[in-house]
């Protein structure tokens, strides 16, 4: 009884250890999201219209749009393929991301003068 033990043990390490490393694979496999525009500028006060897409077309919603200044704007808009981007009219660089669920990013630089 004690050897049936031990071999069932020793069938059912590598199979539980394949589990257990599949399942921490990054989901992330597919190529980076592009933003259209990718870059523009803005003088003082304005907006602009950004796009996601991507060249595989596995863009795993939802996607998530930020800035990484929030002094300088903010974006309208989140969960879908495209957002608007409101500068406040300070001068500065902006970069908006864009982020799918499974990690994959993607950014616009607006300047602002």
């Amino acid at each position: 009884m004690n050897v049936i033990i031990k071999t069932v043990g020793l069938v059912a390490m590598p199979i539980l250890a394949a589990l257990i490393i599949t399942g921490c694979e990054d989901r992330n496999t597919g190529a980076d999201i592009a933003v259209t525009p990718q870059s523009t500028s803005l003088t003082g006060r304005g907006s602009v219209a950004l796009t996601a897409d991507d060249a595989d077309g596995t863009i795993v919603y939802p996607l998530t749009w930020s800035v990484n200044n929030p002094a300088l704007g903010s974006v309208i808009g989140s969960g879908g393929a495209s957002a608007i981007y409101e500068s406040n009219g300070k001068i500065g660089s902006q970069a908006v991301t864009v982020i799918d669920d499974t990690g994959r990013e993607g950014v616009a630089v607006v300047e602002q003068m």
